[in-house]
């Protein structure tokens, strides 16, 4: 018998390779005539397994790679008699390609079967293939009348499509979806269908669950199968790593998808679990042919138990049943705990000796634990749970932990368990379009996953969701995400939503971590939808997250037909997390002190940059414009006007900038880390425009100045430009002193406007460019240091088609208030200060020496008390923070805000205690005076106290922070990063001044030091 079937390999490989003897390594499907079933002659499916068999055996013989080709056309694939689950199964292959010459259609006959199945694999790709089902496992019709009283829907089935009467709709949950003009509809609910019963001809009676409504007469209807079928068109599974020979640890791919489509599956289009190696999907689509409105009743992507990453780069995905992508690990229940380092979890195989294991509460979302595997049984049989389960021990002693078997006290649920190691950590998801689709975007539960240049449009759900989801057993949470540079377009509830699901984590319990969303623009947003998480009307959702970052993101106009119906309509809703960034964003709809967040309770340490300037020149007339801005230098003519060609923007009327320079003032003088945008486009070569700030003077400070080069169609130069004049700018010519400089990456005359971006750091003087979202050039100066004005130049004529376009100009700065105490004398620093109280003396110095702080120079206050204005009048929510340290034993030294008048407002008071090396106390005061304050005396009326935790005379500089709530009037300090108190009073609601008091003679060591004064205010 063996002789027998190596000659029959022998002859196959033989009469295969004839036509391509100039290629042994090329297996061609249409030479395997021969082993067509004369039983099914339409099933093409056994000349495809026997060319992928002979290839197979051809690289094991060589040693080298094999194609399989399947010519231009459409194949019929039948399921493969040999395995029950799949209609083509690569299994156990390595170094073989599979691709259409140049694209291939594979219709599969049969739902129940899966149709490509790529297993245990290595160095495998599928190419240039289109994945279709006949029959299909949905259909579709168009709705006639409606019951509303029995709750009937009567649709006309359309021609072609399966009947709702077969299989698999018999023995299947079935879901209706309402389409508009070819677009599933999330304003109509969705509908849970029973006993469908023909009427007559193709006209069908359905019973739904829900509530049926007239208006969804004449509205196309979709009826998905749920549960009767999980056939998936792609299935990748179990591939092997495969390591980068010169960068050990670092994979390559072990199977990649290229180019292949998925018209329809029953359930999902590609499925990615349990694989060793890394899986590539790249320029993938999922589409439904003319004619049909969905294409998979389920995911497009989803990946689950992966060791190494999984990539979706350059893929279309549309018009799927549910999410676009889901990568996740998942959990096992605990069912028993023998020993302090030996459980027994729902049976699973993927548990290996040296893995991490996560034991988290199911009910709250609490992490119990972290472990290491040091051995594993599975299939292992627990008599007392009566349950196969698999065995794990780990080198850490663990909690007594709740179980089935012996559920904690209080608890209704055990606890879980879930392998950090099989979660698709560092996945990348990469110029891809998401749309049109059921449910959500993308579902992360994987860690360190990197989300960037993708398109999300036309969404009822989340673009994306971020967060473990106990309702699933999915996770972990997504912490490391980079969510960078990507489009959200009409998307109608929360765009992202970051949270804990299916549990109810307690307050101050924040296990999402490390969270980065930058660059990415939100616009038409908020149109009702009926399912979904978040809120209608929301960008960002965050809830349970600590350490998150959203930056330099453009928050657009809502949808037109907007219908905000949940209480959280704001923009931006934070709830439950801490330690929050939201810096340099654009909201076009939201100016000034408008509010465009809304926080629920326990927002912890939330830093927010304030708008000072704003200006998308939506001016009424010219002579508005020229109102707003002076001119500084012109070489004649009218060169500041107004466009108002919707050709060139949408988003008109726009600034048209010829020979001239111009300036405005900001709200305020910034000293503290600032963020310049706008938009901007040539017209015309050899020009050059730059918007920047300037002090008050006009001499001193920083421009991004884009240059558009030689001839039209290239990019031009991007400088970063130093002005550091004698006298204030005057002349055209004047340019400044180039610092750095980089190509732009947009085509200087190529709609659409280029987003232009400059940040400046305060503390290193680092300025840093920024183009379309992409860092281009960056540099280090620290000449200027304060901001009050805001300049622009253009160059041509003024008119249209001859002049600089620009558009939407906005500052943002982190800090209303900045002190770094960074005089240059005693001078200035007295200059700067008025003193409301003193006791004599000289009490206001500067200390100058570095073994006490690196970051000198510091302020050294004795016993007096000074203030400083305001740039304005804060009456929303607000954050101090500052630098303390005590010198001596027995003082008392305290910063606050008051109002206009100084008589009114709170301040955090630090009392050293009686001898050195104690915490003393911090108190929350409130000072409520009949008069200005006048004496040194005056320290208010304590609301609240803690100990500091932080040894009164021990360096370095205690960090405190006090916020202030308007809505409710909530005061809370810390100190170090810890809450030590926390009081409520509603009495005042606005703030002018910023008030600090010393004890001592002002002098090195017989004072109080302060450092680093800085408020921060929410819109």
């Amino acid at each position: 018998m063996r002789r027998r079937y190596i000659a029959t390999i022998i002859v196959s490989l033989f009469c295969a390779q004839m036509a391509h003897a100039s290629d042994p390594s090329v297996f061609d499907v249409t030479d395997y005539e021969s082993y067509r079933d004369s039983n099914n002659p339409n099933d093409d499916g056994p000349l495809f397994r026997a060319a992928i068999s002979d290839a197979k055996d051809y690289v094991a013989t060589n040693g080298v790679p094999a194609t399989v080709e399947i010519p231009s056309g459409t194949y019929t694939i039948g399921p493969d008699p040999a395995n029950n689950g799949a209609h083509l199964k690569i299994a156990l292959a390595e170094m073989l390609t599979i691709k259409g010459i140049p694209d291939a259609t594979l219709i599969m006959t049969d739902w129940q079967h899966d149709g490509m199945v790529i297993s245990a694999s290595r160095e495998v790709s599928l190419e240039n293939i289109t994945i279709d089902y006949d029959p299909l496992a949905y259909t579709q019709g168009t709705i006639t009348s409606v019951d509303t009283t029995n709750k009937y829907i009567y649709m006309d089935i359309d021609s072609g499509f399966p009947l709702p009467t077969a299989d698999p709709f018999v023995n299947s949950d079935i879901k209706g979806y309402v389409y508009t003009d070819d677009n599933i509809d999330g304003s109509f609910n969705e509908h849970r269908i029973y006993y469908p019963t023909l009427v007559t001809g193709l006209n069908y009676r359905l019973t739904s669950l829900d509530s049926v409504t007239t208006d969804l007469v004449g509205h196309d209807l979709v009826l998905s199968t749920r549960g009767g079928t999980k056939a998936i068109a792609v299935v990748v599974t179990g591939s092997e790593l495969n390591e980068d020979p010169n960068n050990p640890g670092e994979h390559l791919d072990s199977v990649t998808v290229k180019n292949v489509t998925v018209n329809a599956s029953p359930t999902g289009a590609f499925n990615c679990r349990s694989n060793d190696g890394m899986v590539t999907l790249e320029d993938c689509n999922i589409t439904a042919p003319t004619g049909r409105l969905l294409s998979t009743n389920a995911d497009g992507l989803h990946a689950r138990w992966n060791r190494a990453p999984i990539n979706l780069i350059g893929c279309d995905f549309s018009r799927m049943g549910d999410d676009a992508v889901n990568i996740t690990g998942s959990y096992q229940g605990l069912l028993e705990q023998t020993s302090a380092n030996v459980i027994y979890v729902e049976q699973h195989a993927g548990y290996y000796v040296n893995d991490h294991i996560r034991i988290t509460n199911p009910e709250t979302g609490e992490l119990i634990t972290e472990a290491t595997i040091t051995a594993v049984s599975k299939g292992v049989y627990t008599p007392t749970a009566g349950t196969i389960s698999t065995k794990i021990t780990v080198a850490e002693t663990l909690p007594t932990l709740s179980s089935v078997l012996t559920p904690l006290s209080g608890r209704s649920e055990a606890d879980e368990v879930i392998n950090l190691d099989l979660i698709g950590a560092g996945s990348q998801i990469i110029g891809n379009s998401f749309g049109n689709n059921r449910a959500r975007g993308i579902m992360l539960r994987c860690d360190n996953a990197l989300i960037e240049g993708n398109y999300f449009y036309q969404l009822d759900d989340p673009a994306i969701v971020i967060g473990e989801d106990f309702a699933w057993r999915e996770g972990p949470g997504g912490d490391g995400a980079i969510i960078r540079n990507n489009v959200f377009e009409n998307i109608n509830r929360s765009n992202i939503v970051i949270q804990i699901a299916g549990a109810t984590p307690p307050a101050g319990y924040h296990d999402i971590d490390d969270i980065v969303i930058e660059g990415n623009d939100f616009f038409d947003y908020g149109r009702a939808s009926y399912n979904g998480r978040g809120n209608v009307g929301t960008v960002l959702y965050v809830e349970d997250t600590e350490n998150l970052q959203f930056l330099r993101n453009t928050i657009g106009a809502k949808n037109e037909d907007a219908v905000i119906t949940d209480p959280v309509t704001n923009p931006v809703y934070l709830n439950n997390s801490g330690d929050l960034a939201l810096l340099n964003n654009n909201f076009f709809e939201y100016t000034g002190d408008q509010d465009w967040l809304d926080t629920g309770s326990d927002v912890e340490q939330l830093h927010i940059t304030n708008q000072i300037f704003n200006d998308r020149f939506s001016y009424g007339s010219e002579t508005e414009l020229d109102a707003a801005w002076s001119t500084l230098a012109t070489l004649g003519g009218n060169p500041l006007r107004l466009g108002t060609n919707s050709s060139i923007s949408a988003d008109e009327p726009f600034a048209m900038v010829g020979n001239t320079t111009v300036a405005r003032d900001l709200e305020m003088t910034i000293r503290a880390d600032w963020h310049l945008s706008f938009d901007m486009i040539h017209t015309a070569a050899q020009r050059s425009g730059f918007i920047g700030l300037l002090d008050a003077s006009l001499e001193h400070g920083y421009l991004v100045q884009w240059s558009s080069g030689a001839s039209t169609g290239i990019e031009g130069t991007i400088s970063i430009k130093e002005m550091d004049l004698s006298s204030p700018l005057n002349s055209w010519s004047e340019t400044g002193a180039t610092l750095s400089s980089a190509s732009s990456g947009h085509l200087n005359t190529t709609l659409p406007f280029a987003h232009i971006e400059l940040s400046w750091e305060a503390s290193t003087g680092t300025l840093t460019a920024y183009v379309d979202g992409v860092a281009v050039t960056s540099t280090t100066d620290t000449t200027a240091t304060s901001f009050s004005k805001i300049v622009m130049r253009g160059n041509g004529t003024g008119a249209e088609g001859a002049s600089i376009y620009y558009d939407n100009i906005i500052v943002n700065t982190e800090a209303a208030y900045y002190q770094q105490m960074d005089y240059a004398s005693e001078t200035e620093l007295d200059a700067d200060w008025t003193q409301a109280a003193s006791q004599g003396g000289n009490p206001l110095r500067l200390g100058t020496n570095t073994s006490i702080s690196a970051d000198q120079p510091f302020m050294m206050l004795g016993n007096a008390t000074f203030y400083q204005e305001l740039d304005k009048t804060i009456t929303s929510d607000w954050q101090l923070s500052f630098e303390m340290i005590h010198t001596s034993a027995q003082r008392l030294g305290w910063i606050g805000l008051l109002d206009d008048s100084g008589q009114s407002g709170y301040v955090v008071s630090w009392a050293s205690g009686g001898s050195t090396g104690d915490s003393g106390t911090v108190y929350i005061r409130k000072v409520d005076l009949a008069s200005e304050l006048s004496s040194w005396y005056e320290t208010g009326t304590s609301l609240a106290s803690g100990s500091s935790g932080h040894s009164n005379t021990t360096l370095p500089f205690a960090q405190f922070d006090l916020t202030w709530e308007a809505s409710t009037g909530t005061l809370t300090v810390w100190v170090d990063g810890s809450q030590v108190a926390t009081a409520t009073d509603t009495d005042f609601a606005g703030f002018s001044r910023i008030y600090v008091r010393g004890n001592g003679s002002g002098a090195e060591g017989e004072s109080i030091y302060y450092d680093n004064i800085e408020l921060t205010t929410l819109p």
